[in-house]
């Protein structure tokens, strides 16, 4: 006799914890400026120790015909995916050679060839790097690395990391707070951001391998004001950075300003900020005249915070906030390539859809109508698609494409609004 079972009985990786536990983690998405490649992060268990996970990229087909292909292999795992304006890959990795003398060397920066070939080192520093954004036009690349504080170049750094190591101290001596995030202390090094020009490598003679980019400190020693929950965006051409900037305040408080550097003589000044209000996210509009931002006032024993969109003038500082009585919670921000709207993600109702806001007069069309979260957003060039990753209960995350149209139009993941790409974890 069969025995026949329903589908709702079929065993799940829910009904076991280590197949549950050796599901992919898809997070990260990172689009070429062409539009035609897409990059995301899968983490999976590090098939050696079983302790960790380790993430590599994967390219999908923007189009969703062609099946996904792994791009990295690295055995510590990669982070910071983000394309040059030609649509090599940059992205930060710990490897074996990345420095010959030391086996915990930190990540360094990796360059993959858009016509493929094998990675290679391009950058580096001794406290590591990561948070890479690279200028959509001028392939100015703007990076951070913990510093420590007293050092005035990478070799100052690296002598005394080295003096510490030989001493075997291992203290730190702290002088403000935080003194943690999460499960690691924080120093003796501190966040610098950096910056370097692709076009270095573009001059480098044929065939030759070994062309380092020249990191220049931009912000040198600013303490926590650059902290793990920072972000930070670069004009297209390259001439403008903005931050996400932490300001102490008494009693060990802190809140976010942003911060407007000038990414030639390093100059910057706040543009953004004050003791009711805070801000996150921050992004350039493609004329680079506008910051978009996530902007929140200071909660309190008495009241919630309140969040919302605001787009500031970048010469005058005027700030506007276009989801003025909007009743959601807003979590990124992304401009269209028009700069007439922005694609907002927002908690609604137990889901996170995603918005599309018009800049001049605020409005906000729900793209997503489905009972998924969204994030992680990306715009074609033509301004036709946004991609992202979703996720629910029902399924882990897994890179997809929306019609950036009316709301009319893209009701409903039923009507063709949303399409599944063929990517490393689809819908079951």
């Amino acid at each position: 006799m069969t025995e026949t079972r329903s589908a709702e009985s079929l065993p799940t990786p829910f009904h076991d914890l280590d197949a549950y536990v050796s599901l992919p983690r898809v997070g990260g998405l990172a689009m070429s400026p062409d539009g035609r490649r897409l990059v995301v992060g899968v983490a999976t268990v590090d098939p050696v120790m079983k302790q960790k996970y380790v993430t590599a990229f994967w390219e999908v087909d923007p189009d969703g015909a062609q099946p996904a292909r792994r791009l990295t292999r690295g055995a510590k795992g990669e982070t910071s995916a983000a394309f040059t304006p030609v649509g090599d890959l940059l992205f930060c990795a710990a490897r074996p050679g990345t420095d010959p003398d030391d086996e915990d060397a930190p990540p360094a920066l990796w360059l993959l060839p858009r016509g493929g070939g094998e990675a290679r080192v391009v950058a580096d520093r001794p406290g590591g790097l990561g948070g890479v954004v690279v200028s959509r036009e001028s392939g100015t690349v703007l990076l951070a690395s913990d510093t420590l504080t007293g050092s005035t170049s990478a070799e100052d750094d690296k002598e005394g990391r080295k003096a510490r190591k030989d001493a075997g101290v291992t203290a730190i001596l702290h002088d403000e707070y935080p003194v943690r995030y999460w499960d690691h202390d924080l120093g003796p090094d501190r966040p610098r951001l950096f910056t370097a020009s692709v076009s270095e490598l573009a001059d480098a003679a044929p065939g030759e391998t070994e062309q380092r980019l020249s990191l220049r400190d931009l912000t040198g020693h600013v303490g926590r004001a650059l902290a793990a929950e920072s972000s930070w965006d670069i004009t297209a051409d390259g001439a403008k950075a903005v931050a996400a900037w932490a300001v102490p305040e008494a009693h060990a408080s802190e809140r976010y300003a942003l911060v407007l550097l000038d990414v030639a003589s390093g100059e910057r000044r706040t543009v953004a900020g004050s003791e009711d209000v805070e801000y996150e996210g921050p992004r350039f509009s493609p004329d680079g005249r506008w910051v978009a931002a996530i902007r929140w006032t200071r909660s309190t024993p008495e009241k919630a915070p309140d969040v919302r969109v605001a787009v500031l003038d970048v010469e005058s500082g005027d700030e506007r906030v276009v989801t003025e009585g909007w009743d959601r919670w807003p979590t990124s921000v992304r401009w269209t390539p028009d700069g007439g709207s922005l694609v907002v993600t927002a908690d609604s109702g137990g889901r996170g859809p995603l918005f599309r806001v018009d800049v001049a007069n605020g409005d906000v069309t729900q793209l997503t109508h489905d009972d998924w979260v969204y994030s992680d957003t990306a715009v074609s060039p033509d301004g036709r698609w946004v991609y992202a990753l979703r996720a629910s209960y029902a399924a882990p995350a897994h890179p997809v494409r929306v019609a950036l149209k009316d709301g009319a139009d893209s009701a409903g993941a039923a009507g063709g609004a949303v399409q599944v790409l063929r990517g490393p974890v689809q819908l079951p």
